[in-house]
């Protein structure tokens, strides 16, 4: 959600932030209650929101760097 491309991953780095304590307290809960599978499950889980989290970082840092309508462009070409 968002205008343009920048605010979107604005959005989406904030969303993914959310989710990141939040599977981090699964985790947690997971682990008090012994429940080994789960935790696994929510590890795999959480190594995506980590690996998108860091490509929306890399976008916006490229965005700051270069400017966003050259960034656009470096997009479609």
């Amino acid at each position: 959600i968002g205008s343009d491309v920048q605010k979107q991953f604005a959005n989406d780095h904030q969303a993914e932030q959310v989710a990141f304590k939040a599977y981090n307290e699964a985790i947690r809960l997971a682990v008090e209650v012994g429940d080994n599978g789960t935790r696994s499950l929510l590890e795999s889980i959480l190594q995506d929101e980590e690996d998108h989290i860091d490509w929306l970082e890399s976008q916006l840092d490229q965005i700051d760097q270069m400017g966003y309508q050259n960034y656009l462009t470096e997009q479609v070409s």
